[in-house]
């Protein structure tokens, strides 16, 4: 794990002068407004029925035309999701029926 570090840390002091190759990752808190990944969620549940949580994941990333392809920030936006759904499942907004290959699948109750 240590040499990981050391790894990371020579390869950015070894990056070119406009580190073009490494993006640059948005602050997720900012990115979203209040509310509105629990309403990009249900209108996706409500339209295609039962989603788990990383394809909730591509769908927000569509809706606010983010890049699908960048797996650091599907994961942030991932784990955003699981904890906006959460509250809402103990709120009894959406259900969670099953987990799929380890994975939490969403609902809107009928």
């Amino acid at each position: 794990m240590d040499l990981a570090h050391v790894n990371a840390t020579l390869r950015m002091f070894e990056a070119p002068e406009g580190r073009s190759q490494y993006p640059v990752y948005m602050d997720t808190l900012r990115l979203f407004k209040r509310g509105e990944i629990v309403r990009i969620c249900k209108a996706a549940l409500a339209d295609e029925g039962p989603l788990d949580t990383r394809e909730l994941a591509l769908r927000v990333m569509r809706a606010k035309g983010l890049d699908e392809g960048d797996t650091v920030l599907r994961t942030s936006i991932t784990y955003r999701i699981v904890q906006s759904m959460r509250l809402q499942w103990k709120r009894g907004q959406v259900k969670s029926p099953e987990k799929r290959s380890g994975v939490r699948v969403w609902c809107v109750p009928v």
